[in-house]
């Protein structure tokens, strides 16, 4: 109920309903690194956002999107699911859970 309250029921639905294969993220789960891996043909700066359950940020970077694929490194987060967010001109979203295991 509390995390229903806090509004993670529903940022899990929506990832459910997330168009698959615009975002990867490999290994997933993961440990001390992750990769953010684009399957669309993207020019000009991604923005990736990284959250915890609750919704606080824990992590934003940038990316060329031509280079498709961006390396982070994941030593810092704590075990847990985050949710892995890529903006491309403030209009693309696309949207991918991620598994912290240690």
């Amino acid at each position: 109920d509390v995390c229903h309250l806090a509004g993670i029921y529903r940022e899990f639905l929506s990832l459910q309903k997330q168009e698959k294969g615009d975002i990867q993220i490999i290994p997933n789960p993961a440990n001390d690194k992750i990769d953010v891996v684009l399957n669309h043909t993207l020019v000009g700066i991604c923005k990736i956002v990284i959250s915890n359950t609750l919704g606080s940020v824990i992590l934003k970077d940038e990316m060329n999107c031509k280079e498709k694929t961006h390396s982070i490194d994941t030593r810092k987060f704590v075990s847990g699911i985050y949710v892995v967010k890529v903006y491309h001109n403030t209009t693309s979203l696309k949207i991918a859970k991620l598994v912290i295991e240690r």
